[in-house]
């Protein structure tokens, strides 16, 4: 038999009640004296009183991609050997930074392409040549997984199969978030003016290094790109966001406190909504492919993903307060940055003109 609760005995309390009150047990004039500054200058408010925000953004269901930081190739053989016991230890991606020409039927050799997701960024044309050459020859009739930029080839031209358009921000680690996501957008704006396939686009870019503004940095990023196809009136995508931990906030002194580090930055990029996640040892600095330390960084993504099922929740931050309204100050704030990039003739104009650093100068960490 249900029966009523009775909230007679409470006294309901207005706004201004309420934000009295406050003020008086916290001693503070104003509740602007208990803003904070976090990481990177992003202010956290301690009381959320404007409730009007962005509608939701779309379900989305996502696939985790745990990705192997290989970077440079320098022995294709010695490197295949690599990847493959990294394969074997539960990654299904691979990220490379190869700075020349790569034989990929050595480095891949034993490794498909069906069953794995391939990452490369490089500033050699040579080699997305030459990988364009491999996968339309062992791949005639298939298109595999594979995402690449080459630096400075913005444009590009139709691929393999592959997802070359990608909105690479790695290198802009030490500027503030908004900045970075307005770079981003400006680039996918300007290759969608210049023809570029929605669909063959993908963003990479570095964690912030605070576990909520991580989660927020790759909301934002999101919204933003909703956005962005609503008002170029084309139908809307789910981005592909590939996230790789950032390596400047890493001590050389205190390793194991990079553990931790990393174990922040995998789980903010995972609540945020990251589809690939690369995470770099804690002992990089110190030691280059260090079996421990690369096991170290797969099993925090394994525990993250099979023990706590992060993955599985589409949008795990979604519905919260907090992370509602910083995700919509974020993306406002970068969409502003954006706006100011179009209006100074885009971001190609600023690029070949050198006013883009310029503009990463002026928004350098504080």
């Amino acid at each position: 038999m249900s029966k009523s609760l009775d909230f007679s005995e409470f006294t309901s309390l207005t706004k201004a009640q309420w934000l009295e009150k406050i003020k008086r047990e916290t001693g503070v004039e104003s509740l602007e004296e208990l803003t904070t500054k976090v990481f990177q200058n992003t202010p956290i408010h301690p009381l959320q009183v404007v409730h009007a925000h962005e509608a939701p953004l779309p379900s989305e269901k996502r696939t985790h991609i745990l990705v192997h930081p290989q970077g440079n190739i320098t022995n294709e053989k010695e490197d295949n050997k690599r990847i493959i016991k990294a394969l074997e230890g539960g990654a299904n991606g691979v990220f490379l930074t190869p700075s020349s020409k790569v034989n990929w039927r050595t480095l891949l050799n034993d490794i498909i392409l069906d069953y794995i997701t391939l990452y490369v960024v490089t500033s050699n044309q040579s080699v997305c040549d030459s990988l364009e050459t491999y996968i339309a020859e062992a791949y005639p009739d298939k298109n595999p997984s594979v995402f690449y930029d080459c630096r400075g080839f913005l444009h590009g031209h139709e691929r393999s199969g592959c997802r070359s358009g990608s909105i690479n921000v790695l290198e802009h680690e030490d500027i503030r978030p908004a900045a970075r996501l307005a770079l981003a957008i400006a680039q996918v704006h300007e290759l969608i003016q210049n023809g570029k396939p929605v669909e063959e686009l993908w963003y990479a870019l570095p964690t912030v290094g605070h576990y909520f503004l991580d989660i927020i940095q790759i909301r934002a990023l999101r919204q933003m790109h909703h956005f962005l196809m609503e008002t170029c009136n084309l139908e809307p995508t789910h981005p592909d966001i590939f996230v790789k931990s950032r390596l400047d906030n890493k001590s050389t002194e205190d390793e194991y406190q990079n553990m931790i580090k990393n174990t922040a930055e995998a789980m903010g990029a995972l609540v945020g909504g990251a589809n690939a996640l690369c995470i770099e040892p804690h002992n990089t600095h110190t030691k280059a492919y260090d079996p421990f330390g690369l096991r170290i960084a797969r099993n925090i993504q394994l525990i993250l993903q099979y023990e706590a099922h992060i993955d599985a929740n589409i949008d795990p931050a979604a519905g919260s307060h907090f992370f509602e309204i910083q995700t919509l100050d974020m993306a406002t704030e970068a969409w502003n940055l954006f706006r100011e990039i179009e209006k100074n003739g885009g971001y190609m104009k600023m690029a070949n003109n050198r006013e883009i650093l310029a503009f990463i100068k002026t928004h350098k960490n504080a």
